[in-house]
């Protein structure tokens, strides 16, 4: 419920602003990410926009690596969502050389958008392994991502040709 999620994302942003508590790590990735997606599946693309620049603003204002990192993812997934594979490979790419050698846990979403961005950029045999690599990373560990990814190994493998496969991930 897009709707819903906006009312209450909107309701507690009044409470946090009137709380006086400083962001804690992961706040505004946490917080402003998800409402950014939001906003983008509520047919709101500029709103998105704003959302992800306070999510780098507020990364950037840390130092956090963390911060950093899933400022990037988060712009990664918008990047998906709006179709624009450059980007994706883009802002994956530079938060996974922050998130792989910290060990941060958000790496497969990573490479899922990075699976898809190659794929769209026509590198689909690579894009199949990391897509699959992904996949199989979040099976198990019931990540909320984990209908994305396979939705994203799913357009990798027709990309790739492999069509009957790419329905059978659906199954």
């Amino acid at each position: 419920d897009h709707l819903g999620a906006e009312a209450h994302f909107l309701a507690w942003s009044e409470i946090v602003a009137r709380s006086g508590y400083g962001e804690f790590v992961g706040f505004a990735a946490a917080c402003w990410g998800a409402a950014a997606e939001t906003a983008f599946q509520l047919g709101r693309p500029d709103l998105a926009q704003e959302r992800i620049q306070l999510v780098q603003a507020a990364a950037r204002r840390s130092g956090n690596p963390f911060e950093i990192a899933v400022s990037l993812m988060v712009e990664a997934w918008d990047a998906v969502l709006r179709r624009d594979p450059a980007a994706a490979v883009d802002a994956a790419t530079r938060a996974l050389a922050i998130s792989e050698p910290n060990g941060f846990n958000h790496v497969n979403q990573l490479r899922s958008c990075l699976a898809w961005g190659k794929a769209h950029l026509g590198e689909t045999a690579e894009a199949v392994e990391m897509a699959r690599s992904a996949l199989e990373g979040w099976v198990g560990g019931g990540f909320p991502r984990l209908p994305e990814a396979r939705l994203v190994l799913g357009q990798v493998l027709a990309r790739h040709g492999d069509r009957t496969e790419a329905l059978a991930v659906f199954d």
